[in-house]
């Protein structure tokens, strides 16, 4: 393993730890690990009845700056969680496959598969405006502990405003004060409110 740079290792089954390899209390970045836990995290609200996935955004008023084509509106969460949304905004954070994708406007959602950050984006927003939750309280009550996470640290899970353009950002998140806005950073935002910071586009917003 070291010949491939690796930080750490464990193997854990049925609860034992079978083998370890470096420092594993080591905190590693883990590019793109948001995802499958986001979608983790939709599971139990869309098997109580909390999130409808075949909600489209246009009857969730989603757009995002510039606005969203009528035929990106019918993309549903479902969409956004599969990444075949259809919806080729720019997001605020890269390492996708967005330079890759089609125009804006050619392709139906559900059609085509494109690896692309915005959707994501979006689906974290979706979900806490479904929820009423903070997506790290969510990670903390239903995953977190649920399952025995030993070293995870809701005090640590927080956001932070930078004034760095809003494609060097890794990943979004909410405005601190007003959680359903992000516009100066160019990831999905609600009608109908507004963080001044964000319209004006004096910061990204980054995780």
């Amino acid at each position: 393993m070291a010949s491939l740079d690796t930080t750490a290792m464990m193997v854990v089954v049925g609860g034992r730890t079978l083998f370890t390899y470096g420092d594993v209390t080591h905190v590693s970045y883990l590019a793109s690990g948001r995802k499958s836990v986001l979608s983790l995290l939709y599971g139990k609200y869309a098997e109580n009845g909390t999130i409808d996935l075949d909600k489209k955004l246009s009857e969730l008023q989603l757009t995002d700056v510039g606005g969203l084509t009528a035929r990106e509106l019918n993309a549903t969460i479902r969409h956004l969680l599969t990444a075949r949304s259809g919806i080729y905004h720019p997001p605020s954070n890269g390492g996708d496959d967005t330079a890759n994708a089609p125009a804006r406007g050619t392709v139906t959602p559900g059609d085509r598969f494109v690896y692309n950050n915005w959707d994501f984006n979006a689906a974290g927003a979706v979900f806490e405006k479904l929820t009423g939750r903070d997506i790290y309280d969510a990670l903390d009550t239903d995953l977190a502990r649920p399952i025995g996470m030993e070293d995870f640290d809701r005090a640590r899970q927080r956001w932070r405003i930078s004034t760095a353009p809003a494609s060097a950002s890794r990943a979004t998140r909410p405005c601190r004060n007003i959680r359903r806005t992000t516009c100066g950073s160019r990831r999905a935002t609600w009608r109908a409110s507004g963080c001044s910071r964000c319209v004006k586009g004096r910061g990204a917003i980054v995780r």
